[in-house]
């Protein structure tokens, strides 16, 4: 006979059996260890991540004038940064501000964007452009735009001679920073001694030879360890180097974008007994590879197509881009 005893004894042994099978082989996924190689064939123990499946990221974002007052009906548009991508190639317009000159964007796969403002419906206001906004599953990237007013459709390009005729004291315009940021290598622009020497930078990452050929200026980056591995640019343009930057980098073209090489020189720091000091390194990890090897060594192939000086400086150092 089956007393209340033995339904007790009975009922305890199934929970605590359950229970068991619960926790030996039903625990959740997520924080079972797993163990994985690294790239040095050695065993690294990590706990993965959940994700939700097609989880988005959102940008909330403000466009006002330059005086800060807000702007509405103001029409959003953004480009993903991928490796096929050309800036302003494929921007689609996703929203309008409000009243407050606020906007909000959603669904947004995870990457870089080039957020665009305007030009408004009444092209009163000239559009502009927020570079590499990092977008990230299940975050909010807040951004800040400013639109400044457009000339007049009459508006003619008059020329510094008409402008000098109000404003003589700024008549050494030509010789400011902002008027030679940018300029074709001569013998004047080209602040450093392009001599041929090979040199490594003093933290050891860049390893280069700048050198001239027919009036041409050239720049070969080799693999630090090993000058047998190398790859030879044309320079294209002068970055910065007046009196009043005090340093200049090298612009390379590379397909349709230009490319700030991975060298400094800084003109305001030159040793007479070691000339070659005032060469630098400037974002080495744009070209090499953390064992200080090339990336590429092709000079047609960028190494890191996000990278162009069109994607991340432009936006905010040239007019009217």
């Amino acid at each position: 006979m089956i007393t209340r005893k033995h339904l007790l004894i009975t009922s305890t042994l199934c929970t605590i059996i359950v229970f068991y099978c619960s926790a030996s082989w039903a625990s959740p996924q997520h924080k079972q260890k797993f163990l994985y190689p690294n790239l040095k064939n050695e065993l690294i123990e990590t706990t993965p991540k959940e994700y939700k499946s097609g989880s988005t990221g959102k940008i909330n974002g403000k466009v006002t004038n330059t005086a800060g007052s807000p702007l509405s009906n103001i029409p959003i548009s953004i480009q993903l940064l991928t490796e096929e991508s050309i800036y302003g190639s494929d921007f689609e317009e996703v929203a309008t501000t409000d009243k407050d000159g606020k906007f909000k964007i959603t669904g947004l796969t995870s990457g870089n964007y080039i957020v665009r403002a305007g030009p408004s419906t009444n092209a009163s206001y000239l559009a502009n452009d927020k570079f590499n906004v990092p977008v990230k599953s299940n975050k909010t990237k807040k951004v800040k735009l400013k639109l400044s007013s457009a000339a007049p459709a009459d508006a003619e390009y008059v020329g510094n001679a008409v402008c000098l005729g109000c404003h003589p004291d700024q008549k050494d315009w030509k010789d400011t920073a902002h008027a030679n940021t940018i300029l074709t290598p001569t013998s004047e622009s080209v602040a450093a001694p392009f001599n041929g020497n090979i040199i490594t930078t003093s933290d050891g990452k860049v390893k280069f030879k700048p050198f001239t050929t027919n009036d041409n200026y050239y720049v070969t980056l080799y693999n630090v360890a090993d000058e047998s591995v190398s790859v030879t640019y044309s320079v294209a343009r002068t970055h910065g180097g007046v009196a009043l930057a005090g340093k200049q980098r090298y612009h390379v073209k590379i397909g349709n974008s230009y490319y700030i090489l991975p060298i400094q020189y800084n003109n305001r720091n030159v040793d007479e007994t070691n000339p070659n000091a005032a060469w630098v390194s400037y974002n080495p990890t744009n070209w090499y590879n953390s064992d200080n090897t090339l990336i590429t060594t092709d000079a047609d192939t960028p190494p890191n197509i996000n990278k162009s000086f069109e994607q991340n400086c432009e936006g905010c150092h040239v007019t009217g881009l």
